[in-house]
């Protein structure tokens, strides 16, 4: 069997200038340059990241696990393209409240937005966190042509190069050795790749909804602070509801059952939970930016073939989290793979598969069978009141301590599904909310022969 190898003076293509693409432009780049070779790397998207429609439709919440990452590989952000340094999470039930700060220090998580801006807003520069990985990738050497690829074709032949149909209006033809698809799932780019006939299946999808208010800094800053706000209140067909500080606006971020709808968005808006957050007598705007973004919730099936490979979103991603954090995961395992076992469909296989499949795949077990159960304690409110109540005891005491971590890496995703699983099936943390249900219940109990006195 005839193998297939990147060599100098390969072509790469790109679909798709997001942080998949910019990734993996950024990460060929340096190991070829650690090689010695010398690659051709083309990113087409017509998207501009500079415009509010250049959004990638994401609340923009980059965990600190990432941001580490993005240091040591020397992708610094600037803070001209951080809206806002999160310092902790605040879970929001219906009675009760629970404050989670960042056990490793303030400032670790940033929010950004993905296009310039939200829509119906204007500001001077350039604030966009994707404007700012693509540019990192040209520095480092990638051209970047913005244009739509049209059309994909394969070769007969292993030995020859795979050809991309790209432009609007008039059509031009490049030619590549490896084609890597990092067109995300918010795409119909997905239909061409299928229409290919080598096995690709896209991830299954979920509709969420997201807006962007405008509250005002000062505002802001009084509400709601540096913290996001995540509500727990056992609202009928919403799973994950939360408030996204940014400088001036609020990220509004609802995920439901089934594909949301903005009358989900208004339920939760409209809530006097919610509202709480807000300032005073707050009114929703006639006009601010909406979008439906689609959150996948399985991984891809394959999603690769000889010169051809998928990244990012429409390949595998962490179930419902850390959406940029997947992308750069899978495109430095393609990255690494391409580079150091090959472009066949057999290297990403033996390569890019067998490491997403231990990072992300593996872990989404466990984080289904975690979403699950917190769906359900969530809508037993008495539970859910459990849950918060003895997670706001003192943490001198192991398994608030325990259970505080779980709430925390759960809303941040900083650790793996599997770890969280294992942690929260601890014994002595199990019997100790078996303890507090029953406190509870007594608490209630009396209350309720209080009640009952006094009224007879």
């Amino acid at each position: 069997m005839e193998a297939l190898h990147l060599k100098d003076n390969s072509r790469i293509a790109i679909i798709g200038a997001g942080p998949a693409g910019a990734f993996f432009a950024y990460f060929a780049l340096k190991m070829a340059k650690a090689r010695g070779m010398n690659v051709s790397i083309t990113i087409f998207d017509r998207k501009d990241f500079t415009h509010p429609v250049g959004c990638n439709m994401c609340a923009g919440v980059l965990a600190e696990t990432l941001l580490e990452k993005l240091n040591k590989d020397g992708i610094n952000l600037s803070e001209e393209r951080v809206q806002r340094r999160i310092s902790g999470y605040c879970v929001q039930t219906e009675r009760y409240l629970l404050c989670l700060q960042n056990p490793h220090g303030k400032g670790r998580i940033a929010t950004v937005f993905r296009g310039n801006g939200p829509r119906f807003y204007s500001h001077n520069g350039i604030i966009s966190f994707d404007d700012f990985l693509l540019k990192k990738s040209e520095q480092a050497g990638a051209n970047v042509i913005a244009q739509p690829v049209k059309d994909i074709i394969l070769p007969n032949k292993k030995s020859d190069s795979v050809k991309l149909i790209y432009g609007e209006g008039k059509e031009y033809e490049f030619e590549a050795d490896l084609v890597v698809g990092a067109f995300g799932v918010n795409t119909t780019f997905a239909k061409k790749i299928r229409a290919l006939n080598f096995g690709y299946k896209p991830p299954k999808v979920l509709r969420g909804c997201q807006a962007e208010i405008l509250v005002g800094k000062e505002q802001i800053q009084k509400r709601i602070g540096d913290n996001i706000i995540v509500f727990s209140l056992g609202l009928k067909g919403i799973r994950f509801a939360a408030f996204t500080p940014k400088s001036e606006h609020v990220t509004v971020t609802v995920i439901c059952k089934t594909d949301a709808k903005r009358e989900s968005l208004l339920r939760i808006l409209l809530h006097p939970a919610a509202r709480s957050w807000l300032p005073e007598n707050w009114e929703l705007p006639e006009k601010y930016c909406t979008c439906y973004p689609k959150m996948p919730y399985t991984p891809a099936k394959n999603p690769f073939t000889d010169r051809l490979v998928i990244i990012g979103d429409a390949s595998f991603s962490r179930y419902f989290k850390n959406g940029i954090e997947s992308a750069y995961i899978t495109a430095k395992f393609a990255a690494e793979t391409a580079f150091n076992m090959g472009i066949s469909a057999s290297a990403f296989r033996k390569g890019y598969l067998k490491q997403v499949r231990k990072l992300i795949i593996r872990d989404n077990f466990y984080g289904r069978l975690l979403f699950r159960l917190g769906y359900i304690i969530e809508k037993i409110k008495f539970l859910s009141d459990v849950h918060i109540r003895l997670a706001s005891q003192s943490d001198k005491n192991s398994s608030v301590r325990l259970l505080r971590d779980i709430h925390w890496g759960m809303y941040t995703g900083n650790i793996p599904y599997r770890r969280i699983f294992f942690m929260a099936l601890n014994p002595i943390l199990q019997f100790q909310l078996i303890a507090f249900s029953r406190n509870v219940l007594i608490e209630r109990f009396v209350k309720w022969i209080s009640n009952k006195t006094r009224h007879s």
